[in-house]
C-alpha cells in the first residue's frame, strides 16, 4: 500500500473512531494529541468537535493551535478571530497567538498593536515582552528590543528563548563577540538548548572558524545522540579540513545509527572522491541520490564524473543543482570549466557572465573566461578578463602564466617574462597557503545554502 493511501486510511480511522464520541471527548482526544505532537491526528478531532457543536470555542481554539504549530497560518488566523469574536477573554493568550501569526506572516504593525492590546489588559509575562522584542528586532529597533529581552529573561530564567533571541539581536547588529560570549554562557545554563549550539555554530562557520564549528556540532551530539543533522555537519566540516581518520570514525557511526539515512552514503562518497578513488565515490553518491536526492550528492557526482572526463554526465548533474539553487557560483564556475573542456566556449562564456552579473569581482570566473577567450584566439579580451582576475585576487599564479603566454603569443617577449618573474615571485608567497586550505570548503557551503554567506 502506497504511503498516501496509508495516510488516508489512517485519517479515515480516526474520523470514524471520532464519530462515536461526545464534543467533550473529542475535544479531549484533540487536545492529547496536540500534546502528544499528532497535530494532523489532533485537526481530525477537533473538528469533528465543531461539527456537533460549531460555537464550541474551546476546541475552535485548540483547533487554531495545531494550525499554528502546523505553520498553515492563514487557517489559524481564521480559528482564532472566529474565538475571539465569540469569546475575547477565551484564553488570556489569544492575543498573544494572532500576534505570533502576525509576526510570522511579516506584519509587524498588526502584531505590535495585537500585543498593546494584551498588556493593556494582562501584567507582562516573559513570553509576551520576549514576542514584543522579537517583533521590534525584526524591525531594526535594537535597543528597544534588548531591553525587553532582557526584562523576558529576568520575569522567567528558566526560559531560555528571551537569551537565545537576544543573541540573534546582536548578531543582527553585527555585535559577533558580545553574542558569542552571551552563548557560551548560555549553554553553561541550558546545556540541553540546542538552538543556541546551532547559532553557535553558523556564527563560527561565518567568521571562517572551521574547527571552533566542528568543535560546537559535537558538543551538540553529545546532548543528543539522535540528533543526526549534527553528526552529518560535523562530518561535512572534517571532510573540508581533510581531517580523515576522524571522518571515517564519522562514517561508521552514521551508518551504524542511521543506516537507512542517505547522508551516509553521502559522505562515504564525498570521502571517496577526495581520497581519488572516483569509481567507489559515485557508487556510494549514487545510492545516496537514489534514496534522497540532494544537490550536494549531485554536485560530487558532476565532479566525480568530470574527472572522469565523462562531461555530459557531469553536466546534467552540475545542471539539477542549478535547476534547485541557480545562485550557486560555485557550480556554474564547475560547469563552465566543463563547457570550456568540450571546447564549447560560447556556452562556457555565457555560464560565466551568469556569474560576474551577481558577484562582478568574482576573480576564478574571470580566469576562466581569459582561458575561453584565449582558445577563440581573442588575445585583447584574454588579457583583459586576466587582468580583472590579477586584480581582484593577485595571489593566482596560473594567471600571471596565462597572460605570460597571451602576450608570447602576441610577440610581446619583455612583457611576457615580466608576467612569469611575478608568477614565480607570487609562487612563493602563495604555496604555504595553498597547502593550509581546504579546496572543498567553499563548494560544501555554497552548495549546502546557496546564497548564504555563512
Amino acid at each position: 500500500m502506497g504511503f498516501g493511501r496509508l495516510l488516508a486510511a489512517v485519517v479515515l480511522f480516526l474520523m470514524v473512531a471520532c464519530s462515536n464520541q461526545s464534543k467533550t471527548d473529542l475535544l479531549e482526544s484533540g487536545v492529547e494529541q496536540l500534546r502528544d505532537g499528532n497535530l494532523r491526528d489532533a485537526v481530525v478531532c477537533l473538528k469533528n468537535a465543531l461539527e456537533l457543536d460549531p460555537n464550541y470555542y474551546e476546541a475552535r481554539y485548540a483547533l487554531g493551535d495545531a494550525y499554528l504549530q502546523l505553520r498553515q497560518y492563514q487557517q489559524a488566523e481564521n480559528e482564532f478571530e472566529k474565538v475571539y469574536r465569540q469569546n475575547p477573554a477565551y484564553p488570556a493568550d489569544l492575543l498573544l497567538k494572532l500576534a505570533q501569526i502576525y509576526e510570522q506572516t511579516a506584519r509587524f504593525n498588526q502584531a505590535l498593536e495585537v500585543l498593546e492590546m494584551f498588556h493593556q489588559g494582562n501584567r507582562p509575562s516573559a513570553v509576551s515582552l520576549d514576542l514584543t522584542a522579537v517583533v521590534y528586532r525584526l524591525t531594526q529597533q535594537f535597543h528597544l528590543a534588548d531591553l525587553l529581552f532582557k526584562r523576558a529573561a529576568q520575569l522567567d530564567p528558566e526560559n531560555p528563548l528571551p537569551i537565545y533571541h537576544l543573541a540573534q539581536s546582536l548578531l543582527s547588529q553585527s555585535r559577533d563577540q558580545d553574542a558569542r560570549i552571551l552563548l557560551e554562557r548560555m549553554l553553561q545554563d541550558f546545556s540541553a538548548f540546542q538552538p543556541a549550539y546551532n547559532l553557535l555554530a553558523e556564527l563560527n562557520l561565518s567568521q571562517n572558524r572551521i574547527n571552533d564549528a566542528i568543535e560546537v556540532y559535537q558538543r551538540l551530539f553529545q546532548v543528543d545522540p539522535d540528533n543526526r543533522q549534527a553528526l552529518y555537519m560535523r562530518g561535512l566540516l572534517l571532510l573540508a579540513r581533510d581531517r580523515s581518520v576522524e571522518v571515517q570514525d564519522v562514517i561508521r557511526l552514521f551508518i551504524k545509527r542511521f543506516p537507512l539515512d542517505y547522508r551516509g552514503t553521502q559522505i562515504s562518497g564525498i570521502n571517496a572522491y577526495k581520497s581519488g578513488d572516483d569509481k567507489k565515490a559515485l557508487v556510494y553518491l549514487r545510492q545516496s541520490q537514489k534514496d534522497q536526492p540532494h544537490p550536494l550528492t549531485s554536485y560530487y557526482l558532476g565532479l566525480s564524473h568530470f574527472r572522469q572526463k565523462e562531461f555530459e554526465l557531469a553536466i546534467n548533474q552540475y545542471q539539477r543543482v542549478l535547476d534547485e539553487r541557480p545562485a550557486s557560483s560555485q557550480v556554474r564556475l564547475m560547469l563552465a570549466m566543463t563547457f570550456l573542456h568540450q571546447m564549447r566556449l560560447e556556452d562556457c562564456l555565457q555560464q560565466i557572465r551568469l556569474v560576474l552579473k551577481y558577484e562582478p569581482e568574482n576573480s576564478p570566473a574571470y580566469n576562466i573566461m581569459g582561458h575561453a577567450y584565449l582558445l577563440q584566439k581573442e588575445e585583447e579580451k584574454a588579457l583583459d578578463a586576466f587582468g580583472e582576475a590579477v586584480a581582484n585576487a593577485p595571489e593566482l599564479i596560473d594567471v600571471y602564466i596565462k597572460k605570460s603566454q597571451t602576450h608570447a603569443l602576441r610577440g610581446e617577449s619583455d612583457m611576457a617574462e615580466n608576467e612569469l618573474v611575478t608568477a614565480l615571485v607570487k609562487s612563493t608567497q602563495v604555496l604555504d597557503i595553498c597547502s593550509r586550505q581546504s579546496p572543498c570548503l567553499s563548494g560544501l557551503l555554497s552548495v549546502l545554502d546557496a546564497g548564504n554567506n555563512n
